[in-house]
């Protein structure tokens, strides 16, 4: 699964796995803006967070109670204007559909830089994120292993040790991978320093 489309209201995000990174494509009301996050910035910190307008939530249960108080009020003969709670009803409704419009769930897929690539989150595409998600990790385990296992004997024997631990450390090495790689530079050094000596 290599795209990954989602739209709510007037919110459409178009995610695509291209060859370095994933290439995301935000358009909304206030405009458009596409950019590449880079696999070496996304790492497999995932957050599911709900946002938005919990505040309208509470007014409208408020407004309700309102409405409610000022009809037993009326029902018991109190003085309350004609059609008092209508009006505190309405602007219930209100505040109940602003708070719908607003209230969405999203999945965070952090990244190294402080930033997250955002997804919309429910039950209904929970399964499809899922396995979006897995590529994005399969790819950037891929292009990670492809770049970083390559090793450099220019390089310091330390910066070729600590890539591979980095890569171990990140799980997308085995530990049988990072002992050979490990091997393989201590070898070429033990190899250059017998050809120096000779």
């Amino acid at each position: 699964m290599n795209t990954l489309k989602q739209r709510k209201l007037f919110t459409l995000r178009e995610f695509e796995l291209v060859s370095k990174g994933v290439l995301l494509k935000y358009k909304d009301i206030s405009g458009y803006y596409e950019l590449t996050k880079p696999y070496i910035e996304i790492t497999k910190d995932i957050k599911i967070i709900k946002t938005g307008g919990r505040g309208w939530l509470i007014a409208s249960g408020i407004f309700v109670i309102i409405a409610l108080i000022l009809f037993i009020d009326r029902l018991t003969g109190g003085s309350v204007e004609k059609n008092a709670e209508i009006i505190w009803i309405s602007i219930s409704l209100i505040c109940f559909c602003i708070f719908t419009i607003k209230h969405t769930s999203i999945m965070q897929l952090m990244c190294t830089d402080g930033d997250a690539i955002v997804f919309f989150y429910n039950e209904k595409n929970r399964e499809e994120l899922g396995k979006f998600i897995q590529s994005i990790f399969k790819e950037r385990d891929k292009y990670l292993k492809d770049k970083y296992t390559k090793i450099d004997m220019d390089f310091p024997k330390e910066e070729n040790l600590y890539k591979i631990e980095w890569l171990k450390n990140q799980e997308i090495i085995s530990e049988d991978e990072y002992n050979e790689l490990k091997k393989t530079i201590l070898n070429y050094e033990k190899l250059n320093c017998e050809d120096e000596d000779k």
